[in-house]
């Protein structure tokens, strides 16, 4: 198994990220930011071509001001990928709310042709004060799976 590297952008909600996919493979150049990818590919969210570089986008959905996301792992496993998330939601008032998402890309390297799939497992805790993240409790999870081909 291999570690992959990743990161996460914090963006605005709004406008372009409305209704659009939670997952996204698709090959890319360098210099390309997550955003601009994102922003592009998203009404052809499996644009994979082999032999070139390839990343995955997943959307966090709209989260708030307090809210937090990290990666807590990710892995390649033969045509497999994993992908790890740790949220933490605020469960209280919050004044002057600016929602954001989290757009979470992970570097899949050069693919070779063929079928391959990447699971994405989230963990969603909860806190209810504010300054205090590390207190989050109530843990749910949830899994998003998604094939695709590269060609």
């Amino acid at each position: 198994m291999e570690t992959l590297e990743i990161d996460v952008t914090r963006v605005p909600f709004g406008g372009d990220l409305e209704d659009s996919p939670a997952i996204l493979v698709v090959s890319t150049g360098a210099g390309a930011s997550t955003v601009d990818l994102y922003k592009r590919f998203r009404e052809s969210p499996e644009r994979c071509r082999s032999r070139t570089r390839v990343v995955a986008i997943v959307s966090t959905g709209v989260l708030n001001t307090p809210d937090q996301i990290s990666a807590s792992g990710r892995r390649r496993d033969g045509s497999s990928f994993e992908m790890n998330l740790e949220t933490r939601r605020f469960e209280g008032p919050v004044a002057g709310n600016d929602p954001w998402v989290a757009l979470v890309r992970m570097e899949l390297g050069s693919l070779e042709p063929g079928a391959y799939q990447l699971v994405v497992k989230e963990t969603v805790l909860r806190f209810a004060q504010l300054h205090h993240q590390e207190r989050a409790t109530n843990p749910t999870m949830s899994e998003r799976r998604m094939s695709f081909k590269c060609i």
